[in-house]
């Protein structure tokens, strides 16, 4: 996380791990204390970056949301933090979150356009024409192939 606006989080966290080392792939873990509810008036917005010639540059891929339809509706960033909030529901009132184990892999679709990138999340609080930047953080992913086996 790069940036934490403390008038609606006691605290923000996100770790990055893998859970065995057959399991290819990592997880992301946010662990939080609101002060603020997570309602209709949270909004995130979601780039992504791909890395080319030793830069992130910006993708076509920009995903923007009222929190909560993102939660209920979107089959691609939505998924992950469903599974995470075992099917809590919107509002979320003040408190602590554990969301663990997130990861995009189940969801990728195939032929994603990039293998290596940045997703830079941006999370803010609309009041009327009032826009309070709330959260900012990024996570660098390589997307690799995984080899199976043949059973023949």
């Amino acid at each position: 996380m790069d940036y934490v606006n403390l008038k609606h989080f006691k605290f923000l966290n996100a770790t990055s791990h893998r859970i065995s080392r057959r399991d290819p792939r990592y997880y992301l873990d946010l662990y939080m204390e609101t002060k603020t509810v997570l309602d209709e008036r949270t909004w995130i917005s979601i780039v992504f970056y791909q890395f080319l010639t030793n830069r992130y540059r910006p993708s076509f891929i920009e995903l923007n949301f009222v929190l909560c339809e993102m939660l209920k509706d979107d089959k691609f960033m939505g998924s992950p933090f469903r599974m995470a909030l075992h099917n809590k529901t919107c509002p979320f009132p003040p408190g602590k979150y554990l969301l663990a184990n997130m990861t995009l892999l189940p969801v990728l679709p195939p032929g994603f356009p990039f293998t290596k990138g940045r997703i830079v999340a941006n999370l803010t609080f609309h009041d009327g024409d009032h826009i309070d930047y709330a959260a900012h953080g990024y996570l660098d992913i390589e997307i690799k192939t995984a080899k199976m086996k043949s059973s023949v």
